[in-house]
């Protein structure tokens, strides 16, 4: 999986997982987080910026909202 986010970054990994990990270490903030702490923060990121609300119901469908908003853009 590999995506290209819309600040630019690319991003890629295994699995879910993987891609959400990658990308809280892309940050040196965000690193220091935990991946939940990281995926908290990542939500309430999209809401103040996109005006949208995301759950946290698991990884694939995390993907797919931000995928869905146009954070994430898939490139594989």
């Amino acid at each position: 999986m590999k995506f290209v986010t819309a600040t630019g970054i690319v991003v890629e990994g295994d699995s879910p997982v993987e891609v959400f990990e990658n990308l809280k270490n892309d940050s040196s903030y965000d690193s220091k987080l935990s991946l939940w702490e990281f995926l908290e923060v990542l939500a309430l990121r999209i809401q103040v910026y996109y005006g949208r609300k995301v759950t946290l119901r698991g990884m694939d469908h995390l993907l797919d909202q931000l995928e869905e908003i146009g954070y994430l853009i898939r490139l594989e």
